[in-house]
């Protein structure tokens, strides 16, 4: 039976928090997996999971994401929560995420179920290390993508 979810991390890692996504595949690659779940990076190209989501019926996507909280806090949403609009604050880099999920479909023909998880930047500036509240906050957003997948 082919593996049935995939974890992908997205993010600059010469861009400070901006490789938070990248960083949580690093500290999942260290961690216990339920069975049947990879694990991806894409860096900063939404277009690159294209290989990775396909005959998934799950997949999360980690990223960083600007939605107004502190630094470090931790979102949840489902694609039903995006909606295409100018104002448009998620985003895996090249294209917004809503357009990106348009593309999968049409080279998949069927998504996965989408889930994203978003950390809250404290900078995005040139920089390989993250910032304290982002790393601080690594591990409960890998906790947090553990329970939801062990709940499946």
């Amino acid at each position: 039976m082919p593996n049935w979810a995939v974890i992908i991390g997205f993010g600059n890692p010469i861009m400070s928090d901006d490789g938070a996504g990248v960083a949580a595949i690093d500290l999942f690659k260290t961690m216990p997996l339920p069975a049947g779940v990879d694990l991806a990076e894409c860096g900063t190209s939404s277009l690159d999971a294209i290989p990775f989501l396909e005959g998934k019926k799950l997949a999360i996507l980690i990223d960083t994401v600007r939605a107004g909280g502190e630094p470090g806090a931790v979102y949840r949403f489902t694609a039903a929560d995006l909606r295409p609009t100018p104002q448009q604050t998620l985003s895996l880099h090249s294209i917004r995420l809503v357009d990106s999920m348009q593309l999968w479909e049409l080279q998949l023909g069927q998504l996965p179920e989408i889930v994203i998880y978003g950390i809250e930047p404290q900078t995005v500036d040139i920089g390989l290390d993250l910032s304290p509240p982002v790393r601080a906050a690594l591990p409960k957003l890998c906790e947090m993508v553990l329970a939801e997948l062990r709940r499946r």
